[in-house]
């Protein structure tokens, strides 16, 4: 040590320091310099004291850390047992350079402690804590900050942060506000924050209230790309005690977010609010995520509002009361929520309805890589669908559906759904895979009479889409099937039959039965790469079975079920007022040069070098 200390141990204790300067080791390594100058009053435990005469004492820590002797020394003196303990559970670390004056208070004071031992009297501490680099453990995770700069300062029990800026390898922080630590009242904060980086992995997900954690954990919400936080504001008090308490709104711009509520949602770009209000114990929050363009499992969907509510008073409890999107023309609305199973697992609830999608673009968005729609072009095209919404092409007709899933986050082999498909007001041939189907079967379709109509309904178990009732007709024709899809590698096997919708009256009852189904399709294999396989005269056997006596096979049963199904689903949809899709004029039509005129009641398409009709379009 260099320069002068001198102790005064008598009624008055005194200590006094002039130029004192005291190297510091921690675990045998540099700890900083501790520099002391000027004088500080004491007084003897168990005694009444009148401080009249004002001194001071000026300490600088140069090169100090929290995790010192020294440091933690002053914290356990200056610190009541409720803000040691918060300091301890937190584990407080870092470097930091400290410069303090202190002031006894002057007047009056009872000096508690054993009757005539040495201690401080009431002091004001006035100064400024320059960090360097610190480290905290919240939430079971640690935030850590290499480089630091700003001053905290302090005047007693409260004071401010002025300009922190932290970083590290992938995130920065900057925050300005208030703060106090009065005795048993905990630490109080008013801070304006903003953040970049890894916020949603990094070290600022450890300083996030436990509820706010959760429901990041609960609904999976991750980001790709960096997060930026511009105007963060946090309000809390009482922290380290039982009754910490929080005021917290912002938002957060994502640029490659992801999510699940039931549905994974991928590649958000958008803005996510949020606010948070209560204490640990019933902390309630709400987010709200406004995106420009996301994905809906592999679908592209824009300008997307989904509400995030969390209760308060039943934690684990997530609820989405509002869905709504646009997609390829039409809209998307719906809701969810999230709520703990007996054993404390998150299960979700979820429920979608879809109308007015062009069906063209979903089905690219089905068959194209998950990725992204990027080039070279598809086989048979001259262009690569790079936009995000395709509302104009009505090639194929728009899709009206539902569908509701329920199960655990974690767990997709336990989920499970049901849904319904409708397709309408387009050429139903070009639907992929459906112009090779007709091919296998050795059929041609009645010109004049396109295929403009399909309908599907499903179950989901884990990965397995079961489709129980598969049609697509036109007025003379109409294909039915069922089958199953794997939900994760896309693999199909389907049956469909192809069977005449009006009856030939010349005919008996027996032929007419024969002429109805003549040829049975097997769809099998990946998509992209499906394979097709038939068996001709089904129905024949099934007939001749009926007739000896003989039961139908599995196989003929579920088809015979389907065609009942779709014979009673079209007997209700004809006592419904028919909907109408209403065509853009124009010069083009996704990517067929088309032209649309009203025609009575009905549209007339005149396609490019095609012959004139009119029909109504479902």
């Amino acid at each position: 040590s260099w320069g002068r200390a001198e102790f005064v141990l008598s009624e008055q204790p005194t200590v006094r320091f002039e130029n004192f300067r005291i190297p510091i080791e921690g675990d045998g390594e540099n700890a900083g310099e501790l520099s002391l100058d000027g004088e500080m009053m004491l007084a003897r435990g168990g005694r009444h004291i009148e401080l009249s005469k004002s001194s001071d004492l000026a300490i600088s820590y140069q090169g100090g850390s929290f995790e010192s002797p020294i440091s933690q020394g002053v914290i356990r003196q200056f610190s009541n047992a409720d803000q040691d303990t918060w300091f301890k559970e937190h584990q407080l670390g870092g470097q930091f350079d400290l410069d303090v004056t202190l002031t006894p208070k002057l007047g009056v004071h009872k000096i508690s402690g054993v009757r005539d031992s040495i201690r401080i009297v009431p002091t004001m501490v006035l100064g400024s804590l320059h960090p360097k680099s610190i480290s905290m453990m919240m939430n079971e995770r640690v935030a850590r900050f290499d480089e630091v700069s700003g001053v905290v300062r302090f005047d007693g029990f409260e004071g401010e942060f002025d300009s922190i800026r932290a970083r590290d390898e992938s995130t920065s922080l900057g925050l300005d506000g208030q703060w106090s630590m009065h005795p048993g009242e905990g630490l109080a904060l008013d801070l304006d924050v903003g953040a970049q980086g890894d916020l949603l992995s990094g070290p600022i997900r450890a300083i996030l209230p436990g509820a706010v954690d959760r429901v990041i954990e609960a609904l999976e919400i991750r980001s790709a790309q960096p997060v930026s936080i511009d105007d963060l504001h946090i309000q809390a008090s009482g922290l380290g005690t039982d009754d910490a308490g929080f005021d917290i709104d912002g938002s957060a711009k994502l640029i490659n977010g992801s999510a699940v509520i039931g549905l994974e949602l991928t590649g958000i770009a958008g803005e996510l609010g949020f606010g948070v209000k209560g204490t640990n114990d019933t902390l309630g929050y709400e987010l709200e995520l406004e995106a420009s363009r996301l994905r809906a499992g592999l679908m592209r969907v824009h300008d997307a509002r989904i509400t995030i509510i969390g209760d308060a008073q039943n934690e684990g409890v997530v609820l989405v009361p509002e869905i709504q999107a646009s997609m390829h023309g039409g809209r998307i609305a719906g809701s969810a929520q999230v709520r703990p199973d007996a054993i404390g697992e998150p299960q979700y609830w979820m429920e979608l309805h879809a109308s007015g999608v062009r069906a063209a673009p979903v089905f690219n968005d089905l068959l194209s890589p998950p990725d992204g729609l990027v080039g070279p072009p598809r086989p048979g095209q001259t262009m690569v669908l790079s936009s995000w919404s395709q509302a104009d092409d009505l090639s194929r007709g728009a899709m009206i559906g539902d569908l509701t899933m329920t199960g655990p986050i974690r767990d997709v082999s336990k989920r499970s759904g049901r849904g319904l498909l409708q397709i309408s007001g387009g050429s139903v041939a070009l639907t992929p895979g459906l112009i090779p189907l007709i091919e296998a079967s050795n059929l041609s379709l009645p010109a004049g009479s396109p295929l403009n109509h399909a309908q599907a309904s499903f179950y989901v178990d884990g990965q397995t889409m079961a489709f129980e009732q598969i049609s697509a007709s036109s007025k003379r024709i109409e294909i039915l099937g069922y089958g199953t899809m794997d939900w994760s590698t896309r693999d199909v096997d389907l049956r469909f039959r192809s069977r005449a919708m009006n009856p030939i009256p010349v005919l008996s009852d027996l032929i007419e039965q024969l002429r109805d189904e003549l040829i049975t399709t097997r769809v099998t294999g990946k998509m992209g790469e499906i394979k097709y396989s038939v068996s001709q005269f089904n129905s024949t056997r099934r007939l001749f079975n009926a007739m000896l006596g003989k039961a139908e096979t599995d196989q003929q049963r579920r088809m015979h079920e389907v065609e009942e199904q779709v014979k009673a689903s079209k007997h209700r949809s004809g006592q419904e007022q028919a909907d109408e899709v209403h065509q853009p004029s124009g010069e083009a039509v996704g990517s067929r040069a088309s032209s649309w005129d009203w025609v009575d009641s009905g549209l007339k398409k005149t396609p490019a070098g095609s012959q004139t009709g009119s029909e109504t379009e479902r």
